[in-house]
């Protein structure tokens, strides 16, 4: 099972292929290493190799294990910052810009699936913005223009065509969904050979930036003169990491009586909800949304339940088929990192995608493989990790005023060891003992676990999800399983065991 999710997803379940690639067994050089076989790392691993790049992808899971395969899967150009928002803080020409390059994205995902006859269930569809209540209503309509005002196909609507009352709606064209899963499965498929190959099971633990760039992995070593870290947020510790929120988003797949008509659509509530259909053989499912977190916040347990009661409250749910969870990271200037990391000189990073991560994923491989090709790219500027502006400047001071309150705070609030006493079969906690921060789980057979509780990223201390049970890392968004062992980055190490008892401190303090 995927690491990103307590349960399989519907893509999972529905996946039509499986095949699994070997991991590495040594070391190896290449033209271009990927870092991550997500739809980011595949689609810019498969164009480089069209531009005649041997390329080698290394996943430190299996592909689609991150948030590719923990997606909704719309596939849509209404960016998830608003229109509005970004013609204030950008002007008009850059939203113009944003919804060019994310028609593009749509547009290569269907080129590529015809071009290598990849049965991912590709469909256009419409989008719908909707409001549910009267005060949602200016929203739809700012939107609306700001929308009209990028060069979207926008239409306003007295209602959405949903089974439940909504009060105004705009319609936007050309928008599409399909089976991530089968997409990533066709795009491995047409990337290994010739020269090129992918490797699961493979975790990078470090990069060196030069000429050559070296991989360090827990396989062996990779040469490459270019690297690509598809990995949703930088590896190690990277500048960006302060400029990003990250969030925990929850979906679910449910089998309901009403009829709900083939399209995308996403409500003014906040945090909003979104919801789109599946159809797998003669099943029809309706897959709805939202209840984010940031990550740390441990009320997983709560977004779930508040998803499944919106759901029912909307639909007549006959049959929950499935329910999972992935991780985003939200830019605090609105807008992804996409380009060449600006410490060094032949990494390239892709990162902040907010919601639309399979639009923006595929924008950054193009984008990606034109830069290394190339040197440059149409998109270069709007997207540039480099860039600094005014806009985001007061969410970038918060995020970080958050992050050193979290890092404090957390080592002064932690409870004391009685605490590990309470704990029930499958439950955890951390927990400060003297100068030490420890990381309990209580396994189904009684037998505590132990680890240091501090994050191997930056030292902050973790915190315990007891609905997805991992220890999630409030700062930069790691998290790690029970075993210790390393579910999403930045961090690249596991958890350190330690030796502890409730009468026994940890045999190694932690500053």
């Amino acid at each position: 099972m995927p690491a990103r999710n307590h349960e399989p997803s519907i893509w999972d379940l529905a996946a039509a292929s499986r095949k699994r690639y070997p991991a590495l067994s040594g070391d190896l050089e290449t033209d271009v290493c990927v870092v991550g076989a997500g739809i980011t790392g595949l689609t810019a691993a498969l164009l480089l190799k069209k531009a005649g790049r041997r390329v080698v992808v290394v996943e430190k899971e299996q592909i689609g294990a991150g948030t590719t395969g923990g997606t909704s899967a719309h596939l849509t150009n209404v960016v998830d910052f608003r229109y509005s928002s970004l013609a204030q803080s950008y002007g008009a020409e850059s939203a113009r810009r944003v919804a060019e390059s994310m028609t593009y994205a749509i547009n290569l995902i269907e080129r590529l699936s015809q071009e290598y006859g990849i049965d991912c269930a590709f469909q256009r569809v419409p989008g719908y913005y909707y409001a549910e209540e009267d005060d949602g209503v200016p929203d739809v309509q700012e939107e609306f223009e700001a929308a009209r005002g990028a060069g979207l196909q926008v239409a306003l609507l007295d209602q959405a065509p949903l089974p439940f009352p909504t009060r105004a709606a705009f319609r936007t064209e050309h928008q599409a969904q399909f089976q991530p899963m089968d997409y990533l499965a066709g795009l491995a498929k047409a990337i290994d050979g010739d020269g090129c190959a992918l490797y699961e099971q493979t975790a990078v633990t470090r990069v060196d930036d030069g000429s050559p760039c070296v991989l360090h992995t827990n396989r062996g070593q990779i040469r490459a003169r270019e690297v690509v870290q598809a990995t949703h947020t930088p590896l190690g510790i990277n500048f960006l990491h302060s400029k990003l929120d990250i969030y925990r988003s929850f979906v679910l797949a449910a089998r309901v009586r009403e009829e709900v008509p083939d399209g995308l659509y996403w409500d003014t509530q906040s945090p909003y909800h979104y919801i789109r259909t599946f159809h797998r053989g003669s099943d029809k499912f309706v897959i709805m949304g939202g209840e984010d977190h940031k990550v740390g916040d441990n009320v997983s347990r709560r977004s779930f339940q508040a998803l499944e009661d919106y759901a029912r409250a909307h639909f007549s749910v006959e049959h929950i088929e499935a329910r999972w969870s992935a991780q985003f990271y939200d830019p605090t200037d609105h807008l992804p990192f996409i380009g060449k990391n600006p410490l060094g000189d032949h990494v390239y990073i892709a990162t902040g995608y907010s919601g639309d991560g399979l639009t923006f994923g595929s924008l950054a491989g193009s984008m990606i493989c034109n830069l290394i090709q190339q040197g440059h790219d149409a998109y270069e500027d709007l997207y540039h990790p480099g860039r600094v502006r005014l806009t985001g400047a007061s969410d970038f001071i918060r995020k970080n005023i958050q992050v050193t309150r979290d890092f404090i705070a957390d080592r002064l609030l932690q409870p004391s060891s009685r605490y590990v006493d309470r704990l029930a079969k499958g439950e955890g906690c951390v927990i400060r003992d003297g100068s030490s921060y420890v990381a309990v789980y209580r396994d189904t057979g009684g037998n505590l676990r132990t680890y240091s509780a501090i994050c191997p990223h930056m030292r902050c201390v973790l915190r315990w999800n007891d609905n997805e049970r991992s220890w999630d890392c409030p700062c930069h968004g790691s998290r790690f399983d029970t075993d210790g062992q390393l579910v999403e980055g930045p961090a690249t190490m596991q958890l350190e065991p330690v030796s502890w008892s409730p009468s026994k401190k940890p045999a190694k303090e932690e500053a």
